[in-house]
């Protein structure tokens, strides 16, 4: 590995979807938090193929992933994620997600100011 522990981080797959891909908060006010949710789906046409979501983290003191709990993902299931927004201090501000499951690795970058 090159030691920053993102050896099997994939953006896409042709098995699961993050939509939206990106987001961007926009601006807001400081210390006052907005939440928007992303949506992971199972597109694997194999019946057996469950894929387990085993942590959803982020490195960042302006983005949170609250109440998130592991959990399995059935083909053809949607799971709602939210992402906290709580800008502590004025200016821009970006974050990427790790969505880390049986499947590899994911990122998912957000923005705000």
């Amino acid at each position: 590995g090159n030691g920053n522990g993102f050896d099997d981080v994939a953006v896409l797959s042709p098995e699961m979807s993050i939509s939206p891909p990106y987001f961007d908060f926009g601006a807001h006010y400081t210390c006052i938090s907005t939440s928007q949710d992303f949506e992971l789906t199972n597109l694997s046409p194999d019946p057996n193929n469950v894929i387990e979501v085993y942590s959803i983290t982020t490195g960042s003191l302006n983005f949170h992933v609250p109440n998130f709990n592991p959990s399995t993902l059935t083909p053809n299931q949607t799971k709602s994620v939210r992402v906290m927004f709580l800008p502590y201090a004025e200016g821009f501000a970006s974050a990427v997600i790790v969505i880390q499951t049986s499947i590899g690795g994911f990122l998912l970058r957000v923005t705000g100011e």
